[in-house]
């Protein structure tokens, strides 16, 4: 934390590392990662949160991972991310919040989360998600979605709980404005309200 003019990291012998936790958090100048073992990792909350030069990360082991909150937050340089198995993943807010050149959304499995809140709050350049299973609310709001990729959010989304009044948002889209009665039928079929 506080590592601001940091430009590099050397080799790190991460392997038995738990918590990444704050790891990166506020490292402004840092651009690249190097290769790191997190296969025991199970927080991963705000481990780049604030590396606004980042331009890439490397592949990480994330299958024990249960915490992704703010994992990427306000890493504004970032434009892909590398596929990252979330399937343990309960928290995922703020994941990618502020990440403002962040274009596509990789085949994330979030059917155990139960936290969505500000994922994609301030990120604006999204033009396609591979998000799968989601059951709560979540927001694409003001992004670069068109109408098939919001059709594919959509069919990718999981069966919410009923009664709970899960809404899955994608106004200010390109495709919003858009949509069909029996395209956004896909999203309510599975108990969810559109907000469009």
């Amino acid at each position: 934390y506080g590592c601001s003019s940091l430009s590099s990291i050397p080799a790190l012998d991460t392997s038995s590392g738990t918590s990444f936790y704050n790891m990166f958090y506020g490292c402004s100048s840092l651009q690249t990662i190097p290769a790191l073992d997190t296969s025991s990792g199970t927080s991963f909350s705000e481990m780049f949160r604030g590396c606004s030069s980042l331009q890439t990360v490397p592949a990480l082991d994330t299958s024990s991972g249960t915490n992704f909150d703010g994992m990427f937050r306000d890493c504004r340089s970032l434009q892909t991310i590398p596929a990252l198995d979330t399937s343990s993943g309960t928290n995922f807010g703020a994941m990618f919040s502020g990440c403002s050149s962040l274009t596509t959304i990789p085949a994330l499995d979030t059917s155990s989360g139960t936290s969505f809140g500000a994922m994609f709050s301030g990120t604006g350049r999204i033009a396609s998600s591979g998000m799968t299973g989601p059951k709560y609310s979540h927001s694409y709001a003001t992004n670069l979605l068109i109408q098939s990729e919001i059709v594919t959010i959509f069919t990718n989304l999981g069966i919410a709980p009923i009664g709970t009044g899960q809404t899955i948002t994608v106004t200010g889209n390109p495709g919003a404005a858009g949509l069909t009665g029996p395209e956004i039928a896909i999203a309510t079929a599975k108990n969810w309200t559109v907000v469009n």
